[in-house]
């Protein structure tokens, strides 16, 4: 899924530059590729935040299983 937004990303990015080429700079061209930029920038954070999630899941995860393993020991 990752890969086919990144290549329509490309798709829309491309016709829209030919867009403004062709039919020059208007508002509305102008609009429309400040909204692409600010979506590529948030598509990136959301990419950093959901990295640092995992990341912060995986570290609560082999503390749980630390601390299991540690009470249980003597079980045995």
């Amino acid at each position: 899924m990752k890969k086919l937004n990144r290549i329509l990303s490309i798709i829309a990015f491309v016709y829209l530059a030919y867009h403004m080429y062709t039919y020059g700079v208007t508002t509305f061209n102008a609009v429309v590729m400040a909204l692409f930029i600010v979506s590529l920038g948030a598509d990136y954070l959301r990419y950093k935040r959901d990295a640092k999630v995992a990341e912060l899941e995986k570290k609560a995860l082999e503390k749980k299983e630390k601390s299991y393993n540690r009470r249980h020991k003597n079980k045995q």
